[in-house]
C-alpha cells in the first residue's frame, strides 16, 4: 500500500476514487475493473473496514473460542470426564490477530494486486481544479 505522500507527487488520473476499504469498496472497486476502469482506494486507518478488523471476523473467533472451552469444561455425558485449563489471554488475542491478519492479506489487500487497482494509505481530501 503506498503512502498519500508518494500519491500527491505525481499526477494521476482514475475514473473512480473510493475513500475507505471495506467490502463494499472492494466490490465497487472489482466491478469497475471489471470494466477496464482506472480505480484508487483511500484508506486512512486499516485495510479491510469494520468487520474484517474489529467486528464480525474478531467477535466470532472468540466466540468459538468461548464456545471450545465451555464444552470443555461440560460434563454432558456420564462416565465422560472433561476439563479446560486456565485462558491464556495473551495466546488467544495473539491467534485472533493472527487469523484476522492473514484474512486482512487474503481478502482485501491481495485483490487490489490481482484486479489492478492502487491502494492508498492516508486521508482522502477533495481539493479545488480543473472540471
Amino acid at each position: 500500500m503506498s503512502s498519500d505522500s508518494d500519491f500527491s507527487q505525481t499526477s494521476c488520473e482514475y475514473d473512480l476514487a473510493i475513500v475507505g476499504s471495506g467490502g463494499g469498496a472492494f466490490s465497487a472497486a472489482i466491478s469497475a475493473r471489471r470494466r477496464d476502469l482506472r480505480v484508487v482506494m483511500v484508506e486512512r486507518a486499516v485495510v479491510g473496514g469494520t468487520c474484517v478488523n474489529i467486528g464480525c471476523i474478531p467477535s466470532k473467533v472468540l466466540l468459538a473460542a468461548a464456545e471450545s472451552r465451555s464444552r470443555a469444561t461440560s460434563e454432558r455425558f456420564p462416565g465422560i470426564s472433561t476439563d479446560a485449563g486456565p485462558v491464556d489471554m495473551l495466546a488467544l488475542i495473539k491467534g485472533k490477530d493472527a487469523i484476522v491478519g492473514q484474512l486482512r492479506k487474503d481478502k482485501y489487500v491481495d485483490l487490489a494486486d490481482e484486479y489492478g487497482f492502487e491502494l492508498i494509505e492516508g486521508d482522502a481530501r477533495f481539493v479545488e481544479g480543473p472540471a
